[in-house]
C-alpha cells in the first residue's frame, strides 16, 4: 500500500512538471543542459566575487571627495585653463602687431623704441632681464642677466604680462608722443606676482602723468595699487 501511495504521488509530481523545452528530446539530455548551466551559474558566481574585491580594492585607492567635488574641481581648472589660454592669445596678438610695426619703422625709430622697451622690461622684472634676444632685426625672446636667452614660446605668464605692458607703454609713447591724447588698458597684469605688479603700477603712473590713461580691471586690489580715479560699474 505504501509503494503505491509512493507511486501516485511520483505520478502526481511528474504530470505537474511542465513540458521540456523543444531543443530538449529526452529526460537525460534535459539533464546534462541543467548542469551545464549550473556549472556556468558558478563561475559567474566567482567572477562576481573577484570583481567585488577589485572594485573593494579601488574604492580604498579613491580620494575622500565626492564625484561631484571631482567633477567640480575639473570643471574650474578647464576654466582656469581656458582664461590662461584666452589671456596668452591676447599678448601673442599685441606682440605680433608690435613686430609688424617695427618691420615697417626705419631702423633709427626701432633704436629707439628697443632701447625703451629694454628700460621697462628690465624694471618691471626687477632687472631679471636686461636686453631684447633679437631675431634679425626684430626681437625674438628676453635675456636674463645670466645670460640665457628665454624665447617668448618658454616665458611664464608672469613674464609675458611683463612683456606686453611694456609693449603697450612704449607703443602709447611713440603713437601719442607729446600729445595729451587717451590711452586705454584692460587688465595689464593679471598674472605678475606682487613684485613686479608694484613696479608694473609705477610705470603706468608715470607714463599718465602727461597722458590720460584708462584702465578697466576686475580686481580691486590691482586698482587700489594703480591708484587715480577710481570708478565702479556695476
Amino acid at each position: 500500500a505504501r509503494t503505491d501511495s509512493e507511486k501516485d504521488t511520483v505520478e502526481r509530481e511528474l504530470k505537474e512538471l511542465g513540458a521540456l523545452p523543444d531543443e530538449i528530446d529526452d529526460p537525460e539530455g534535459f539533464v546534462s543542459m541543467y548542469d551545464q548551466e549550473k556549472g556556468s551559474v558558478e563561475l559567474l558566481k566567482a567572477d562576481k566575487m573577484d570583481w567585488f574585491y577589485k572594485l573593494t580594492e579601488l574604492g580604498n585607492q579613491v580620494p575622500d571627495v565626492t564625484s561631484e567635488e571631482i567633477e567640480r574641481q575639473f570643471k574650474n581648472a578647464e576654466e582656469r585653463f581656458i582664461r590662461e589660454m584666452d589671456h596668452g592669445t591676447a599678448v601673442a596678438r599685441i606682440l605680433a602687431a608690435a613686430l609688424e610695426l617695427l618691420k615697417r619703422l626705419d631702423t633709427d625709430t626701432f633704436s629707439g623704441l628697443e632701447k625703451d622697451l629694454e628700460k621697462y622690461v628690465s624694471k618691471i622684472t626687477g632687472d631679471r632681464y636686461r636686453k631684447l634676444s633679437m631675431d634679425q632685426s626684430l626681437p625674438g625672446g628676453l635675456v636674463r642677466k645670466d645670460g640665457e636667452v628665454i624665447p617668448y614660446s618658454l616665458m611664464s605668464y608672469g613674464t609675458r604680462d611683463a612683456l606686453g605692458l611694456s609693449l603697450r607703454l612704449v607703443m602709447g609713447r611713440f603713437f601719442l608722443k607729446d600729445s595729451r591724447g587717451v590711452y586705454v588698458m584692460d587688465d595689464p597684469f593679471v598674472d605678475m606676482d606682487p613684485m613686479r605688479q608694484k613696479a608694473g603700477a609705477q610705470m603706468l603712473r608715470e607714463f599718465a602723468e602727461n597722458r590720460q590713461l584708462i584702465i578697466f580691471t576686475c580686481h580691486p586690489s590691482h586698482a587700489d595699487l594703480i591708484g587715480g580715479t577710481r570708478v565702479s560699474i556695476d
